[in-house]
């Protein structure tokens, strides 16, 4: 088998789509192993890409903090943090992975992949941090903002057009903060929480319900799973709202 890198074209070449050239793109192919193919290929002797996430991560932050900063001259610190946390958030990274087509090109342990890796969110989310940071170190700031930038051009349409970008959960936090300040008698109050976990250790599934309390008298409880505690509790959020809604 090869362990060889050299031969791995891809990232420099969906760079190019974008504008960006990348001379000596060590880290960016480096960017490419998970973390279970070098538990299976000891003998390989790489490096994962998890460092990179760690890096990745804290440039993705700084890049749209930026640009919210610049764009934004109107909102609060407050606002500027949640639409950040939006935009950073494991599903949006993913959907920018999937553009990329990065699942397809990782590095991966024959395990992992079998089991739908390839298309895990938090596998993509942790290898398109990796891919950031790939490219500031190979290529720049400027590269990584460039295409950071690019690959959110729908969320930043959404913000151009003051849509709601808010993730479910903390909109029905600030729902309900608003019903607070309207309520006269119990104050309204929302409670998550984990009722049910299930599955091996690499495909967890999490039920969370979600309680809330108070609002017109009546106790609201809606219930939602995914592959994380937090996706759960975006699914119960949005059974929340979905029912606040209607009533």
């Amino acid at each position: 088998m090869n362990y060889d890198l050299s031969d791995l074209d891809y990232p420099v070449e969906v760079l190019k789509a974008y504008g960006i050239e990348v001379a000596r793109p060590y880290f960016l192919k480096l960017a490419m192993v998970h973390a279970s193919y070098v538990n299976e290929n000891p003998q390989a002797e790489l490096e994962s890409n998890e460092r990179l996430e760690f890096l990745g991560d804290a440039i993705l932050d700084c890049i749209v903090s930026e640009w919210l900063f610049f764009s934004c001259p109107g909102r609060s610190e407050g606002e500027l943090t949640k639409i950040r946390a939006s935009l950073v958030c494991k599903s949006t990274l993913a959907r920018w992975a999937r553009l990329l087509d990065l699942g397809k090109w990782l590095y991966m342990g024959r395990g992992e992949a079998s089991s739908g890796g390839r298309e895990r969110p938090s596998i993509l989310a942790g290898a398109f941090e990796a891919f950031v940071a790939g490219i500031y170190i190979d290529a720049g700031m400027d590269a990584a903002r460039s295409l950071v930038t690019a690959l959110a051009s729908e969320e930043i349409r959404a913000l151009k057009e003051r849509k709601p970008v808010l993730d479910p959960k903390s909109s029905l936090l600030e729902l309900v903060g608003r019903r607070r300040a309207l309520a006269s008698g119990k104050t309204p109050s929302v409670v998550f929480r984990v009722v049910k976990e299930a599955g091996p250790q690499h495909d967890k599934r999490f039920e969370v319900e979600v309680t809330v309390d108070g609002i017109g008298g009546k106790t609201l409880v809606a219930r939602g799973s995914g592959r994380s505690r937090r996706e759960a509790e975006r699914a119960a959020s949005l059974a929340a709202l979905s029912e606040l809604e209607r009533s």
